[in-house]
């Protein structure tokens, strides 16, 4: 006979929300087999490590591949540039940028022990029509990424949902 422990909490602690603002979000598509090129940009994009906080696949139906950047908004117009001399003229079409982006990021001390962390996060957010730009999740950590204007709404609905530890 096997024993399976689920942890759960009535609400799921967290270390804390961090939030950064003043970022932009570049969108960025091309067809699959071109897909290396911005592979080639990740590989450029050390150099300005300080310059970019999440750099995800994203890959939706009926669009092709490509990446979702967020950056310093101070440098997106060059990240900008840089892709839009990468791309063929079709794939520049997909080139997109959101210049008003932030992210909160949190992580706790049992989300690799438990299920549902990214779940309770989209309910609550979907519940109160919150956009999310992207996201992603690890077994530690969630970054969620939203419009500047939305980041307060978005962290006090999280706040309800998730605990945060209060000062002594």
């Amino acid at each position: 006979m096997e024993t399976i422990a689920v942890y759960s909490e009535p609400r799921i602690k967290t270390y804390g929300f961090q939030e950064i603002t003043g970022l932009s979000i570049i969108y960025a598509s091309c067809a699959f087999q071109n897909l290396s090129k911005l592979g080639s940009l990740l590989i450029n994009l050390e150099e300005h490590s300080n310059d970019f906080f999440l750099v995800l696949m994203r890959n939706l139906t009926n669009k092709p591949p490509g990446l979702c950047i967020v950056l310093k908004h101070s440098r997106e117009k060059v990240f900008y540039r840089y892709l839009n001399d990468m791309l063929n003229k079709n794939e520049k079409k997909n080139l997109v940028i959101d210049s008003s982006a932030g992210i909160i990021y949190f992580q706790g001390p049992h989300f690799g022990d438990r299920y549902g962390i990214a779940d309770t996060a989209f309910k609550v957010l979907d519940k109160h029509n919150v956009p999310v730009l992207a996201a992603s999740c690890t077994g530690a950590s969630m970054y969620i990424v939203f419009s500047e204007t939305w980041i307060p709404k978005a962290k006090k609905l999280l706040n309800t949902t998730f605990e945060i530890p209060q000062p002594l």
